[in-house]
């Protein structure tokens, strides 16, 4: 997985930005990306267009906070995890279990689950496809 861009950089060009929606447009020659109608960008082939059109203001704030709920949830799933990896043998694991980890885990779990399942990390067809 590559390396992610800077969140805190990328938040503060998608809040300076003209606000979204983006629609786009034909004109001669060239696809325009407009705000309302104001003319933000001209492409000139239609796939150009329609990636920045994509990743208009209110697109990339909608996913810098899924990226934020994300690395929240992973955090809470690590710790909860660690909690039970430190449980060791059956004689301790009572006391994680009393102590609360097992249901910090699992809410973790389905918390991560219900993300899924709204759609926000749905597999596309062809990773389902992949080896």
């Amino acid at each position: 997985m590559p390396d992610l861009p800077d969140l805190a950089a990328l938040r503060e060009k998608a809040e300076a930005a003209t606000p979204g929606p983006w629609k786009q447009d034909l004109t001669v020659g060239h696809f325009l990306v407009l705000a309302g109608r104001e003319t933000l960008a001209s492409a000139r082939y239609s796939r150009d267009a329609v990636y920045i059109t994509a990743a208009s203001p209110d697109v990339m704030l909608a996913v810098l906070a899924l990226v934020a709920t994300l690395q929240t949830r992973v955090e809470s799933l690590e710790r909860a995890l660690s909690d039970l990896i430190e449980a060791g043998d059956d004689t301790e694991f009572i006391g994680v279990w009393e102590s609360g980890a097992v249901d910090r885990f699992v809410n973790a779990m389905h918390a991560a689950y219900e993300i899924g399942v709204t759609g926000a990390l749905s597999v596309s067809p062809a990773e389902k496809k992949a080896p």
